[in-house]
């Protein structure tokens, strides 16, 4: 594996705006997390690990990005990271350096941003979304009739990437639920709700993982209301999501689609998640390179080999997108299971 190899350099960076994540390995010794980190399996971040230099902004030289044969960015939260990816994005400036996920491009993928960038892709409506910081319980309205809103709107704070701290106001008596989530001093994100349920009254979202050669579809979820999430299904729901994430063909639009975003948010791996009423009309959620993609965290025991299976092409696909950038010839060895599919970067 060290034949042909050049040293590169990760880069990585404390949460700006959440707290780090403590959890343990399987022997019970503690280790620390970024959250809003760009996550590779055990295998990639190893190979990574080996044969590159870790550097925690801001505590990085220029001279450090210049002996870089290549760079990793791990940082991919706009708003987690957003004075991080401004400062490295300001030093790169002029560098000839391949980076994987450049600075510039994270900044692209904040929720506001993204939406206004995707806004007029074909077969995708990227609803309106305001960033905003309120002093005062007004504000919130204020922003919703300044900005020509109309019932229903999402509600959340910044650096959010679960549904924790997201509610929905539906009507003009409902502002109040404002105060059930920690609004105080933090920026808030508003967009607006739309209705994404198809003819059957399924509420479908699908992750789409779009890298730089190619477009592939990471799973399907298939709800009851608006909120999907991966959790407990039942076998016959598990195997309608699998019958259309397995076979991503049937669905040309999410192509499409990715291979818009990836013209005008060029990130080195991005997820798209969609919620799709037709296979004409889909809903941008979000567009960045935060996304669980990799882990597998959350998986049904029921067919886990195929989803297995999936979540080793989408570690394929990514693999294919950093031996590309970083023209370092990192190999290919089939992970066990998930064994190599709960490691964190």
């Amino acid at each position: 594996m060290s034949k042909g190899i050049q040293r590169g350099l990760i880069i990585r960076a404390l949460p700006e705006v959440n707290s780090l994540i403590a959890d343990r390995k399987r022997d019970g010794t503690p280790i620390l997390g970024t959250p809003n980190s760009m996550v590779f399996s055990k295998l990639l971040i190893n190979q990574l690990n080996a044969h590159s230099d870790a550097a925690w902004l801001p505590h990085v030289t220029r001279d450090k990005l210049e002996k870089a044969h290549w760079i990793v960015n791990l940082c991919a939260d706009a708003d987690e990271y957003g004075q991080s990816m401004h400062l490295l994005a300001e030093m790169l400036e002029g560098l000839d350096v391949p980076v994987f996920n450049h600075p510039q491009h994270v900044l692209m993928s904040r929720r506001d941003t993204s939406a206004e960038i995707l806004k007029d892709v074909p077969g995708l409506i990227a609803p309106q979304c305001k960033r905003f910081r309120p002093t005062h319980p007004d504000d919130f309205q204020a922003v919703f009739e300044q900005n020509n809103f109309a019932y229903p709107v999402i509600l959340r704070t910044w650096a959010s990437q679960t549904g924790t701290n997201q509610i929905i106001i539906e009507t003009e008596n409902d502002w109040a639920r404002i105060h059930t989530i920690p609004w105080g001093g933090q920026f808030m994100f508003m967009t607006q709700w739309m209705d994404f349920s198809n003819e059957n009254g399924d509420w479908v979202k699908s992750r789409i993982v779009v890298t730089p050669e190619k477009v592939g579809l990471r799973h399907t979820l298939i709800g009851q209301n608006w909120k999907v999430h991966s959790g407990e299904r039942k076998e016959k729901q598990i195997d309608r999501e699998l019958a259309l994430t397995m076979n991503p063909d049937r669905w040309p639009h999410l192509v499409k689609i990715g291979e818009e975003v990836r013209k005008r948010i060029p990130l080195t791996c991005i997820g798209i998640d969609v919620g799709w009423k037709s296979e004409e009309e889909t809903i941008l959620f979000e567009a960045n390179a935060a996304m669980s993609i990799i882990a597998g965290g959350m998986t049904p025991i029921y067919r886990r080999l195929d989803f297995a299976t999936n979540i080793h092409r989408c570690e394929d696909q990514i693999l294919d997108a950093l031996i590309s950038v970083t023209g370092q010839p990192f190999r290919k060895t089939p992970a066990k299971l998930f064994d190599d599919l709960e490691g964190a970067a």
